[in-house]
């Protein structure tokens, strides 16, 4: 009898995974979440958020709660551009992908009338602090002893 009851709980834990993976098998979407704000961290409530899909063309916008937050949830996973504007300050746009599970983009947005700079720049090479010769000494060593 204990056998029994044994392959009856197994039978049903089988048959309750078998028809729940796939429900969990195919969510491909994505969603899209963030904040708001101005340049000195106040919440822009009643902005609007407006994505387009650069694959699909899909366009959705929200507008931003209260705190500054919104949300587009069930988003097919891919590449979205996103356009943040209210009035009294700058449109911002930036390129997203969206991937499955979340993808969190803050923005803060720029009162009209204040100037914006934006600095954009790369890492430097190290120098090589530790030797007192350099490499185009070493060059002009090496050429005047071949030819000599």
């Amino acid at each position: 009898m204990l056998n029994m009851k044994k392959s009856v709980t197994a039978i049903a834990v089988a048959v309750s995974l078998g028809v729940s993976a796939p429900v969990f098998a195919g969510n491909n979407d994505g969603a899209l979440k963030g904040v708001v704000t101005s340049t000195d961290m106040q919440s822009i409530a009643g902005a609007q958020v407006t994505i387009k899909s650069t694959d699909t063309g899909l366009t959705r916008t929200v507008a931003v709660d209260q705190d500054g937050s919104y949300r587009f949830p069930s988003l097919p996973v891919g590449t979205y551009t996103v356009t943040f504007t209210k009035d009294g300050f700058q449109s911002e746009e930036v390129e997203i992908a969206v991937r499955i599970g979340e993808t969190n983009v803050d923005v803060p947005l720029t009162p009209v009338g204040i100037e914006r700079i934006e600095v954009t720049g790369r890492s430097v090479a190290l120098i090589d602090t530790t030797s007192s010769e350099s490499s185009l000494m070493r060059i002009l060593m090496f050429s005047i002893a071949d030819s000599g």
